[in-house]
């Protein structure tokens, strides 16, 4: 079994080959979905984002796994980490969705369209559900 890299190509490429008639109905039906999921906007702007916020921490375990470390030292990266987690989060966020938005304009991958659940209201409430765009909900999402 080949490994998968996390970056959509790889995933594309992998659920592709699952998509061949030599594989069982099964396998190409859950290929074909994890296809779709792969080449949506939201499944992109997850994607950059983890992989950045998995790369610090990748960098902090590293670090700590490191011998003769005081716990003084540990500490004081483990706070430098929740450090950058809080102050970088938006920054994150907005630099994760504008990324992919570069990426879907060049690909081609459309933005899909959300459909608005809106809950049944007490004939007295004169409160609206607050619409989200795609992205707006995204970004809340992250």
């Amino acid at each position: 079994m080949k490994a998968l890299h996390l970056d959509k190509d790889g995933i594309v490429s992998a659920s592709e080959e699952l998509c061949d008639q030599n594989q069982n109905a099964d396998t190409r039906g859950q290929a074909h979905d994890i296809s779709n999921v792969t080449q949506r906007i939201s499944f992109l702007s997850f994607l950059h984002f983890w992989k950045e916020v998995l790369r610090e921490s990748h960098d902090v375990q590293k670090y700590l796994q490191q011998k003769s470390l005081s716990l003084e030292n540990c500490a004081q990266k483990m706070k430098a980490f929740v450090a950058f987690l809080s102050d970088e989060r938006d920054t994150l966020v907005t630099q994760s969705v504008d990324d992919v938005l570069k990426i879907g304009e060049k690909q081609e991958i459309p933005i899909e369209e959300r459909r608005v659940r809106r809950k049944k209201r007490i004939p007295s409430e004169q409160t609206q559900d607050v619409d989200l765009s795609v992205l707006e909900e995204i970004k809340r999402c992250m």
